[in-house]
């Protein structure tokens, strides 16, 4: 019941999270992705294991749905795998912006996932939010025309994440009746451990300098960082509260990528956020409306 205190993990969330993408498209500019997600999953353990030391009279990684974890877990690193990809092939704001298009994945896959009905007005909002990724998705972009930015791997890529995103969101949301948070979070952080230290022992390590090694360890510890934010944000206020001002971040990452890549985001890229978060915005404030009817 403290909005202020809520609001103020939030952003500090979002801004993690662009910081988060900066370090990635910086370290991916010589260093593979799967070792980049390496330290990601790694080092996220250490601020989620001091968490859980805390709460060890009630902490417990006893689970009785496996498979839904097992369906969180390897979506979620696909998932954060291919935005990684994405950060690193097409600027950091189309990329953001792309991957924002999860909450209208996720509108639609509730139908036969959770058994959600959806309205007229709300696939109407899910048609718009679509047509916003096209927005994006289509003009030329670094001397690319465009049939060859539509197909370039960074737009899929960027897809990709959203639709495994949704996913994630639906499956946190049946977690959630009989999970804990911090439990659910370990079995994805740990998992995504060992699937990337299997594969860097698969593909082979490559040899990373001095700065490049600090550069990942702070990847990991902002991502546990931003874990916990999160966490706190949706502790201390609601989601339907919270959730509107998520679309701020595409403002920080077009930010980011002006100031450290000289990235400039084409008109449509603007537009095509608009529209997306217009789609976005309209839906949360239908289901806040159905949550006061209810009420």
């Amino acid at each position: 019941d403290n909005r202020l205190m809520g609001l103020t993990f939030y952003l500090l969330c979002l801004a993690f999270m662009v910081v988060i993408s900066m370090i990635v498209k910086t370290a991916g500019e010589r260093l593979p992705v799967y070792q980049i997600l390496l330290f990601r999953y790694a080092l996220s353990l250490v601020p989620l294991g001091l968490m859980a030391s805390r709460q060890r009279q009630s902490f417990t990684l006893r689970t009785r749905r496996p498979g839904d974890h097992a369906i969180r877990t390897l979506v979620g690193v696909t998932s954060i795998g291919l935005f990684f990809v994405a950060v690193n092939q097409i600027p950091l704001a189309a990329a953001t912006t792309i991957s924002f298009a999860a909450p209208i994945f996720c509108a639609v896959l509730s139908i036969p996932i959770l058994g959600e009905v959806i309205g007229i007005r709300r696939w109407i909002a899910v048609t718009v939010g679509f047509v916003g990724v096209v927005v994006i998705s289509l003009p030329g972009i670094h001397g690319l025309s465009v049939g060859e930015f539509a197909w370039h791997i960074g737009v899929p890529a960027a897809l990709g994440s959203a639709l495994g995103g949704a996913f994630v969101n639906i499956y946190l949301r049946k977690l959630s009746d009989t999970e804990n948070v911090l439990t659910t979070s370990i079995y994805y952080n740990g998992t995504g451990t060992i699937i990337f230290l299997v594969w860097v022992w698969i593909v082979g390590w490559v040899p990373m300098s001095a700065s490049e090694l600090a550069l990942l360890v702070l990847l990991g510890l902002v991502a546990g960082v931003q874990q916990f934010a999160l966490a706190s944000a949706f502790r201390y206020a609601e989601a339907s509260y919270l959730t509107p001002f998520e679309y701020l971040i595409l403002v920080f990452a077009a930010a980011a990528g002006y100031f450290v890549w000289g990235e400039v985001p084409i008109t449509t890229t603007w537009i095509g956020g608009i529209i997306i978060a217009g789609s976005g915005l309209f839906m949360v404030h239908r289901q806040r409306s159905k949550v006061v009817k209810t009420a």
